[in-house]
């Protein structure tokens, strides 16, 4: 088998020098298209040069891909990953190196290494390299057989069975989806090999969501990864995917991170469609490259008279998007009003007044600014239109100078009001567990008059055993009367005369959506502060600003050039465009 491999072209942008005296490094790895075969490594042979600068050793850092890469030396080492510098081909001088590191692999994909350069002394040098692995054919093309894709199956031109959900459906979820129905695509048709082009793109994407003709296996026990019995008359299947869905393709990272439902057509001129909910739970993930698990409802078992371990070689399927989250979106979108949070007024007076050395107390210089403003916007500060971007890499502090910012805010006055929401629970609970429920505790045991009011909002569908019992037991609201406990939404009550609202994005959609008679919250919230804002798409980020007003102090926090969702469709790399999961 013969593979073709190119190496990334690796700019000065891609380079992270981390000892800033070593500007001056020079890189001549060749950066031309090889071929790679089973049996002999490709070769990469850096040159580095350097002055004054003794090179102790160096080694390959980046521990998921190691197994795919080795260094040439030390010579009488199998696949070494370290070699002292004294063991390397350099000069007389030891001014200059040259050493050789191997890449081999026998899958496609794309493999990245570090290689660290060590001089002894801290900090060290690192430079990346990344490999992409690909059929030998790098043709721009898609290979598939002209057909017309039919359009999704819907309420309108199918009467589909839906699978019988263990919870009652949200009045609220249900009311989203009847206001942003989904769009109608247009009929597919796609030549036998196509380029990817404006006129087509969108064609090209529709065709990612069906699976078409394929083979349906039933059983009613699953054994993998444990023992599991199908429960009142449904059965598990076996969906074999087809090859548009194998491995890295752009329809298997839809399926992997969108699609919950299944949906099952028997007969090809019947109406009638079967949903069927793919096994994802923590326990029974038994989604893999070629196949998933779905599970068949009561009526559909019956009604097509399935029966445990027997194959149906013929069946139609497609997959079905989870809407809720672009429903949920579409809503934020709707309301908000304040345009200067997305479009900031032009030439604005610098927002951040300047600290004092004595003024930094837990907080360096630029986090004791920010949070300086933030407390004092519209007060003993000029509030300044638009958001308070607070930006840094990982472990610069971002989320510490939230909370300190958050609890002087609450020493500073009962009446202020604090919105916060993360993309995630956990960062939202680690808030909570690290910051705000040390600080309350402490707070009360010394002042026994000091109160503050913190209320923490889950999705109601989340387990209460999952989370904290600190949080549990002090912070989130539960339905009254109802075993085993569940979560519930907000009311009005309970939000007015909080100091404090702790939610992750979505469910802040409950906070936007309150409204009691003519009692809205909307205002309520001074501060509204979204911590991990790089992870989040705009229109997520979008749902908490629609409780704003246009003397809000909103602070955005997180890293715009953290690692974004890669590229992992092997389709999309020939062609030069990019698939994201």
């Amino acid at each position: 088998m013969v593979f073709v491999c190119s190496l990334s072209p690796i700019s000065q942008r891609h380079i992270t020098l981390i000892l800033l005296s070593l500007l001056w490094l020079l890189l001549t790895a060749s950066l031309k298209v090889h071929k790679l075969s089973k049996s002999r490594p490709l070769l990469l042979t850096p040159f580095f040069p350097f002055h004054q600068k003794k090179l102790k050793r160096i080694g390959l850092l980046y521990d998921e891909h190691r197994q795919h890469f080795y260094l040439s030396r030390p010579s009488d080492e199998e696949r070494p990953q370290i070699c002292p510098g004294s063991r390397l081909v350099g000069n007389s001088e030891w001014t200059t190196y040259s050493f050789e590191v191997f890449f081999t692999s026998e899958v496609l994909g794309g493999f990245h290494q570090w290689v660290v350069l060590d001089f002894g002394k801290n900090p060290a040098l690192y430079v990346p390299l990344q490999i992409k692995i690909g059929s030998e054919d790098f043709t721009p093309q898609f290979s598939t057989p002209a057909i017309s894709f039919m359009e999704p199956w819907n309420t309108i031109n199918s009467v589909i069975v839906e699978y019988p959900e263990r919870y009652p459906k949200d009045p609220f979820y249900l009311s989203l989806k009847e206001k942003y129905p989904p769009p109608v695509p247009c009929n597919i048709v796609l030549e036998e090999r196509h380029q990817m082009r404006p006129d087509n793109v969108k064609d090209h994407y529709h065709k990612m969501l069906f699976s078409g003709w394929t083979k349906l296996e039933l059983f009613d026990t699953i054994t993998e990864n444990g023992y599991y019995k199908a429960q009142g008359g449904e059965l598990y299947a076996k969906i074999s995917l087809t090859d548009s869905l194998l491995d890295d393709s752009e329809a298997s990272q839809i399926v992997v991170s969108n699609v919950r439902f299944a949906l099952i057509k028997f007969d090809e001129a019947s109406e009638k469609v079967y949903q069927g909910k793919i096994l994802t739970e923590k326990h029974l993930d038994l989604r893999k490259a070629d196949s998933l698990y779905v599970s068949l409802g009561m009526q559909c078992v019956q009604e097509q008279k399935l029966e445990p371990n027997k194959s149906l070689s013929k069946v139609l399927v497609q997959f079905q998007l989870e809407r809720i989250s672009f429903c949920e979106m579409h809503f934020g979108v709707d309301n908000l009003t304040e345009m200067k949070l997305i479009f900031p007024p032009a030439n604005m007076v610098p927002r951040f007044p300047g600290v004092r050395r004595e003024e930094c107390i837990e907080m360096n210089p630029r986090q004791a600014d920010a949070s300086k403003y933030i407390i004092g916007a519209g007060k003993s500060l000029p509030f300044v239109p638009g958001p308070t971007l607070i930006i840094g890499p990982f472990g610069t502090g971002k989320t510490q100078t939230l909370a300190l910012t958050i609890i002087k805010l609450l020493d500073q006055s009962p009446n202020n009001k604090i919105l916060v929401c993360t993309h995630s629970n956990s960062a939202a609970d680690w808030l909570i567990t690290y910051y705000l429920h040390p600080y309350l505790t402490r707070k009360k045991e010394e002042q026994s008059w000091y109160n503050r009011k913190l209320l923490r909002v889950y999705a109601t569908i989340k387990s209460p055993a999952s989370v904290n019992e600190v949080i549990r037991d002090n912070y989130a609201i539960f339905e009254e009367g109802v075993v085993p406990r569940t979560f519930r939404k907000p009311t009005h009550q309970d939000v007015i005369g909080c100091n404090i609202v702790i939610a992750t994005l979505a469910t802040s959609i409950h906070l936007v959506a309150l409204q009691e008679g003519h009692q809205t919250v909307k205002g309520y919230f001074e501060y509204i502060i979204i911590d991990e804002a790089g992870q989040a798409l705009e229109t997520e980020a979008i749902i908490p600003l629609g409780l704003a007003i246009e003397n809000t102090v909103v602070v955005l926090a997180g890293d715009h050039i953290q690692m974004r969702p890669k590229a992992t469709s092997m389709t999309n790399w020939s062609s030069g465009s990019l698939s994201l999961c």
